[in-house]
Formats: C-alpha cells, sequence, structure tokens
C-alpha cells in the first residue's frame, strides 16, 4: 500500500510540474503571496550633545552605506568643559563612524539649525533652515540659495523653508511653516500661493508612468492644536488643496508610488490607492499607539515609518514589525527617516541629546 502511495503522489507531483512549465499559466498551483522584503534589522543608537545645549536631529539622507548626512543641531562643551554656543549642524557618516560639522554662509556667519536636506549626490546637497543653501559636502561654507525674507516679499509673516524636495537641481521644491511653497528652476526661486497657513509638514514626489510627470504632493496641519488639515498637490506654478476624507487633523509626512499607493502618517497610519480616494483607510492605534511623524521607503515591500519615544516600524509587503520595544525606544522623537538598500537610518532627539539609530539589515 505505501508503495502505491508513493506512486501516486509521485504522479500528481509531475502533473503540477508539467502544468507550469514554458511560463503558461498555471490553474493548479495555489495563489502565489506578495512580495516581502526582511525585517531582520539591528539597530544601533548613537547619542550627541546634552552637554552643552539642547541638541537634536531634524532629518537625514542616505547617498550610500558609507555616506550618510544628518541635519539638525549639536550643542557640546568645549576643552574646558564650558558650554561652546557654536553649534553643529551636520553629522556626517563615513562608514565607519560619525562625525559633526560646523557649516557657515559666503559671510562667515555660523548656520545653526538645519530642518531639512536633499541629497542629489556627494557634491550637491539643499540644506533648508528657512531659507535654502546648496553645499558642495566639502568645504564648511555653503552658498545661500536664496534669503528667506526677500522670498516672503520682504515682511515677516511666519513663513520659512522646512523641507526640500526634487530629482535635479534645476527643480527644487520647498515647503514650510505658514503655508510656505517655492520653486527653484536652477536660477531662481519663486513663492508659490499655497492656500493655506498651515504648516506644511512634509512633501514627496515621484514621476507618474501614466504621464511621465512628476506627482508631488504635501501635508499640513499644525501639530499642537486642531486647526483642520491640507493634503496639497503640487506643481512648477500651482498648489491645490485635495479631499482629504479620513484624514486626521494632524499630519506630518507622506510617501507614494504614483497611481498605486499612498501612505500619509501622524495620527496614525493611513492609506489608499490614489491621491483621491473616496475616504482614506488606517487609522489611530491600528498599527502602533505612537505618533507617526515620518515614512520613507525603497518600495511599496520595504517601508519605514517612525515615531514618538523611539518608535520604528518596518513593512516588508506583508506585515509590520515594531522595533521599539527591544531596540530603538527612547523619551523623545524621531523626526526623520531614510532607508536606502539595506541601511535604514532614524533620527531625532531624546532628553536634551540628539539621537541617530542606525539599522543594518541581514538578509
Amino acid at each position: 500500500m505505501r508503495s502505491v502511495a508513493l506512486l501516486t503522489s509521485s504522479f500528481w507531483l509531475l502533473l503540477f510540474i508539467s502544468s507550469c512549465h514554458n511560463n503558461e499559466p498555471c490553474t493548479t498551483c495555489p495563489p502565489s503571496g506578495p512580495d516581502t522584503t526582511s525585517h531582520s534589522f539591528n539597530f544601533t543608537q548613537y547619542t550627541f550633545g546634552g552637554t552643552g545645549g539642547s541638541s537634536n536631529f531634524n532629518d537625514v539622507a542616505i547617498l550610500a552605506d558609507t555616506l550618510v548626512i544628518a541635519v539638525g543641531e549639536v550643542y557640546l562643551t568645549d576643552s574646558t568643559g564650558q558650554v561652546d554656543d557654536q553649534p553643529y549642524s551636520i553629522a556626517k557618516w563615513n562608514g565607519t563612524a560619525w562625525s559633526l560639522e560646523r557649516l557657515y554662509d559666503l559671510q562667515n556667519n555660523l548656520i545653526p539649525n538645519v530642518r531639512g536636506v536633499l541629497a542629489l549626490s556627494a557634491s550637491d546637497i539643499w540644506l533648508a533652515d528657512g531659507g535654502v543653501y546648496h553645499w558642495n559636502g566639502v568645504f564648511p561654507q555653503v552658498d545661500k540659495s536664496f534669503d528667506r525674507i526677500s522670498l516672503i516679499g520682504g515682511v515677516e509673516n511666519g513663513q520659512s523653508i522646512n523641507r526640500v524636495w526634487g530629482l535635479t537641481s534645476k527643480d527644487i521644491f520647498g515647503v514650510g511653516y505658514a503655508g510656505m511653497v517655492a520653486h527653484y528652476d536652477g536660477f531662481t526661486w519663486t513663492k508659490l500661493e499655497s492656500g493655506t497657513t498651515l504648516d506644511i509638514n512634509d512633501i514627496w514626489g515621484a514621476t507618474d508612468p501614466s504621464t511621465g510627470e512628476e506627482q508631488i504632493l504635501g501635508i499640513a496641519s499644525r501639530l499642537d492644536v486642531n486647526e483642520g488639515n491640507r493634503l496639497l498637490q503640487i506643481t512648477r506654478t500651482t498648489v491645490t488643496a485635495l479631499a482629504d476624507s479620513g484624514l486626521p487633523w494632524s499630519l506630518n509626512g507622506i510617501w507614494f508610488v504614483p497611481q498605486e499607493k499612498y501612505y500619509i502618517v501622524g495620527d496614525g497610519i493611513y492609506d489608499a490607492d490614489s491621491a483621491t480616494p473616496s475616504v482614506w483607510s488606517g487609522g489611530a492605534n491600528q498599527v502602533t499607539t505612537y505618533y507617526t511623524t515620518r515614512i520613507r521607503a525603497n518600495a511599496l515591500n520595504d517601508i519605514l515609518v517612525v515615531g514618538a519615544f523611539g518608535e520604528v516600524l518596518h513593512y516588508n509587503g506583508a506585515s509590520w514589525k515594531s522595533y521599539r520595544s527591544s531596540q530603538t525606544a527612547l523619551d523623545g522623537s524621531y523626526a526623520g527617516v531614510a532607508i536606502k538598500g539595506n541601511l535604514a537610518i532614524a533620527v531625532g532627539s531624546s532628553s536634551s541629546q540628539a539621537i541617530i539609530a542606525m539599522g543594518k539589515r541581514n538578509n
């Protein structure tokens, strides 16, 4: 009987294999699951400052495993133990260790607190601190791309640029406080009317395969008080509000693949199959009980989300995994995140220290 069973099993196995040859559709194969990536990140936390004043990191960019740039404000004490009132605004990873650097404008004025970074190459780096600077990645002096007060008309109105996004140095967008949106065409910065005075907390864009054009979206809200929200579609000349049914008033981060999947984070994690769904799916406490601040990804099956109290989440295409309780917990919050290949970086602050959590994935 046992030999009969083995022959029967072999027959069905051969039938199963033969029905799947030559790339023909297989009607007897079980449905394949989604492509997934590995959750196996091991995080190491690095701390900076805390002795000379309150320190923080706001944003981060990964160019390679041997070149990562985190931006913020780090205060140290000098060799005599006295507080050094000249902060460092850059932390650079060389593949082995982090080094702190100060940056100055061409008039030798210290740039104290960089809030956003866009790294197009090792020598083509854009920094936002209200205005925007262009840095070659080597020298401590940076070119001021535009002066904030000049761009907003010479009268203080609270507007400034905190985040920058672009695909080339001749097509860059900046967003920030009080509804600030600006575009750079390689020669001139132009302020765009956004239709809101809410803070625009994040911007992301990608090429839409159906049109060949960039789709660029921003999200806006005040994080400390409910004044509503805005989901904004941005072009080189216009800013348009999109429907936002199902989204909470507190929004902080956005990432998407055009015409496939859109994610927004803040008071919960939300997703949709288009930028204008009838209602956004998701909600607070569905993936994490902690507030989420930023989202970036390699692909739809390789997404990182960071947030309060050291929350770091990875979505592998099928499931979410939190690293907080075992590896990344802290008293403060992560404010920025980047992922490239098997390297993941979260940056933020805890108490008076600036924090970097570096995750390396073992496939």
